[in-house]
């Protein structure tokens, strides 16, 4: 399936009712960790220790890199590190998280009494950025597995419509930008195999180790107008 990168990501303040914030780059490092629970000892121990080494402890390999004597064992304790890194990294699994994109409406549906709005597609994904080990290439993708493209209506009713669209207008011009924001669980964390195998045969393809994808279950989905006044919800997301 063709996959759709998701643009007009807004920036948002942390919601107290989040656990996880993905926003935030140390946040994006510890779920790259995380995915790797599952598939770290298939890595060529050298490769992935050099990996962490020059992205983890960058000022220690600026020291050693010209002695490959100390370079190894810096390699050899930076592959521990890693490991101790991964195993107590925090499960994300089951916590929730919140996700603003930009939306607009488009011309009322006189027969279903509402406007059609633009709203995430199947098999869309939204990326994100670590501070240091999911930094490349904003290598953390999310994705939803419940993403329906027929909730992309706002219902309202011909006379609430009218006065809607009287408050959106201002010397001809319609301003049809809404937000839409998200409600999810993680359901599932994985560093993609290809992306395993590819470490031992290149070093530097040991950057896509942080190349993570993230599964979320969306459980409400909120259409906000100016100043977050909800508009609609779909409380029971299907």
């Amino acid at each position: 399936m063709k996959k759709i990168v998701v643009a007009g990501m807004l920036s948002i303040a942390v919601s107290l009712f989040a656990d996880v914030n993905l926003n935030d780059e140390k946040t994006c490092d510890n779920v790259a960790l995380f995915g790797l629970q599952s598939t770290l000892s298939k890595v060529d121990k050298a490769a992935a220790g050099r990996w962490y080494l020059r992205l983890a402890q960058s000022a220690t390999y600026s020291e050693v890199r010209n002695d490959e004597f100390e370079l190894d064992d810096a390699i050899e304790n930076a592959y521990k590190a890693l490991q101790k890194s991964v195993k107590e990294s925090e499960n994300f699994i089951g916590q929730t998280g919140e996700l603003r994109l930009g939306s607009e409406f488009e011309k009322y549906d006189f027969k279903k009494q509402s406007f059609p709005i633009s709203l995430m597609k199947t098999g869309s994904y939204i990326n994100f950025s670590g501070e240091k080990l999911a930094a490349y290439r904003r290598s953390l993708a999310l994705t939803f597995d419940n993403v329906n493209p027929k909730n992309a209506h706002l219902p309202m009713v011909k006379a609430d419509a009218k006065s809607f669209m009287k408050s959106r207008k201002s010397h001809g011009y319609v301003d049809r930008k809404l937000t839409a924001k998200y409600t999810y669980t993680i359901k599932k964390i994985t560093t993609p195999i290809k992306n395993i195998n590819a470490c031992p045969k290149d070093f530097y393809n040991c950057q896509y180790l942080s190349d993570v994808s993230v599964v979320g279950h969306i459980t409400k989905l909120e259409i906000l107008d100016k100043d977050d006044k909800v508009l609609h919800t779909y409380s029971d997301y299907k």
